[in-house]
């Protein structure tokens, strides 16, 4: 790998029981260092023909905190922050759809329905499900209009595949996906 800038220990995506996607670099003492992913790719970044390097004897307890460390940090987030980054797509989906609420309340009041207040409703109180997160990253990439982002999220959660609700949730705790170490080079 080319020259680290930061310490040696691990990489670590998760995801967290809320269903947002972490990164963060944790060093050998087991302190998060960086969570700015572009920092982070930087150091993992190599050349395919690398020689692989012996993991640090406490990788898998590095990871732990590392992820134990991240759930501390999110749970104390505030309400705000409960949809996640600002692009995500509970967030963006939950913002765009707020605002077509209120400009059809304004504008269109027989337009209004409450299902479209019990979406937004689901997409503000629970994670999105795995479903609803394809669709949604999909759809706002190729630029749908209000209305039919309303239409998609309607029929998602009519099937019950908008939000991971207490109903259905299956997974309440974080999720590992990927981890990495760091090692300097010799």
């Amino acid at each position: 790998c080319r020259e680290m800038s930061g310490p040696p220990g691990v990489l670590v995506y998760s995801r967290t029981p809320e269903g947002n996607d972490t990164l963060a670099w944790t060093n050998e003492q087991g302190y998060i260092v960086k969570q700015s992913p572009l920092d982070i790719l930087q150091a993992a970044a190599c050349k395919p023909d690398e020689p692989a390097v012996a993991r640090l004897a406490n990788h898998h307890e590095l990871v732990r905190d590392t992820v134990e460390q991240i759930i501390a940090e999110t749970s104390a987030v505030t309400s705000e922050g409960r949809l996640g980054p600002r692009n995500s797509p509970r967030r963006r989906a939950w913002l765009r759809l707020t605002e077509y609420a209120i400009n059809l309340h304004t504008t269109a009041p027989l337009l209004y329905t409450s299902e479209l207040g019990a979406v937004i409703k689901q997409i503000y109180d629970y994670p999105l499900h795995p479903d609803a997160i394809n669709s949604l990253n999909r759809q706002l990439r190729a630029g749908i209009n209000d209305r039919q982002l309303a239409e998609l999220c309607g029929s998602l959660y009519d099937e019950h595949r908008l939000a991971i609700t207490s109903e259905t949730r299956v997974q309440q705790e974080a999720q590992i996906i990927c981890s990495l170490g760091l090692a300097e080079q010799l």
